[in-house]
C-alpha cells in the first residue's frame, strides 16, 4: 500500500498566506499527526460507492430524514460546513471527504 500524504494547498494561489497560516497554526503538523484519519477516508471512499449511499438513504429515510446524517456516519464526522466547529478535525475530514467525492 502507498504511503498517504495530506498536504496544505491554497485555493486562490496565495502561497505566502498559506505559509503564514501554517507557521502560525502548525496546520501541517496537525495533518501529519492525523494521517490515519485520511487513510480511513480513502478506504471509506472505496467501500461506500454512490449506489450504497443511495440504498442507505432509501432504506433509512424514515429514521434519518436528513441525508447529511448518512454522510456523517460514513465519514465519521460532521459533513456540513456550518457544523465544522462541533467536533475536532471536522474541517479536515470534510475537506478530504470532498476531495474523495464521498460528500459534496
Amino acid at each position: 500500500m502507498k504511503k498517504v500524504e495530506i498536504n496544505l494547498e491554497t485555493k486562490n494561489g496565495d502561497i505566502e498566506l498559506l505559509q503564514n497560516h501554517n507557521t502560525l497554526f502548525q496546520i501541517q503538523k496537525v495533518y501529519d499527526s492525523q494521517i490515519d484519519v485520511g487513510e480511513e477516508l480513502i478506504w471509506k471512499s472505496k467501500v461506500n460507492p454512490k449506489k450504497y449511499r443511495n440504498l442507505l438513504n432509501k432504506t433509512f429515510n424514515k429514521i434519518f430524514p436528513d441525508p447529511s446524517i448518512i454522510d456523517r456516519m460514513i465519514i465519521g464526522n460532521y459533513s456540513k460546513p456550518e457544523e465544522t466547529f462541533k467536533r475536532p478535525l471536522a474541517k479536515y475530514t470534510q475537506d478530504i471527504a470532498k476531495q474523495l467525492k464521498i460528500i459534496k
